[in-house]
């Protein structure tokens, strides 16, 4: 569907393996189908800034492929270093190996403090969604099926509150349980950035904005969305979607982009 990239598809349609690769790749074992399949991909990788400055990094991503009959899309927005409110990630995915035929939710506030020495920490970003959190992840109807990964580092990053869950995207009411909860955690999270104490100490912010830029390359190097996105984008490409993830220009990411709105990467 054309306009789920604002009628840019193919503008964001990345070159897949050609023939010869598939061969090569069949030749030596590997899954030649499952290449071909990831051939015809549409990405969009972008860099999100708001005129208040009110963020430090902000990536926003939507990816399609129409012969797995995949989509997948999320954001992450980090708030200045001025304040240690947690981040915001949203993630919707379709097609997932673990269930392909529900559709994936993650919904999450990554901490900026380590929330196991901070019970404030945790009460004050985390205590109201706590019960929404509870429902969705411990979901006695069967709507909502908890998710728990085979990663240690993805079970060890799950934070406070977080929910990552499958649903079934034919379900009405499922869709509107889920859209809910992203609101309320959006409006929780955005609440909590707004009243947060403002950081005075240099020091102490230059080590937020050091943490920060730990946890995002780690996430970026450590994803399990690499492995086909390797495989899709290639050898030039694909590094460029972690150094976007992660923030990191000076790794040969991208460039600092202007401040009047979104930056394409490709």
């Amino acid at each position: 569907d054309a306009s789920a990239f604002d009628g840019r598809l193919e503008a964001f349609v990345t070159p897949g393996p050609s023939r010869h690769e598939l061969d090569e790749v069949a030749a030596s074992g590997g899954d030649a189908t499952l290449l071909e399949r990831l051939a015809d991909t549409a990405a969009s990788y972008a860099v999100v800034r708001d005129e208040a400055s009110a963020l430090s990094w902000g990536t926003a991503y939507r990816t399609l492929n129409g012969a797995i009959g995949a989509f997948f899309c999320g954001f992450s927005l980090w708030p200045a270093t001025s304040v240690d409110a947690p981040n915001l990630t949203l993630y919707f995915g379709s097609g997932s190996a673990a269930n392909p035929n529900q559709l994936f939710m993650r919904l999450e506030c990554v901490p900026r403090v380590d929330p196991a020495t901070d019970a404030v920490y945790c009460d004050t970003y985390y205590g109201a969604f706590s019960a929404t959190c509870l429902r969705l992840m411990t979901d006695p109807t069967g709507t909502f099926e908890q998710y728990v990964s085979s990663s240690p580092y993805a079970r060890a990053a799950l934070a406070p509150s977080g929910v990552r869950v499958f649903f079934d995207s034919a379900d009405a009411a499922a869709v509107d349980q889920a859209r809910s909860a992203c609101l309320e955690l959006a409006e929780s999270w955005g609440r909590g950035v707004a009243d947060a104490p403002r950081i005075s100490d240099p020091h102490r912010e230059a080590a937020l904005r050091a943490r920060d830029a730990r946890i995002r390359r780690v996430a970026a190097d450590s994803s399990p969305d690499n492995a086909n996105r390797a495989r899709v984008f290639g050898p030039e490409l694909f590094p460029l979607t972690k150094h976007l993830l992660a923030g990191d220009p000076s790794a040969g990411g991208p460039a600092p982009p202007p401040q009047d709105g979104t930056v394409f990467l490709f």
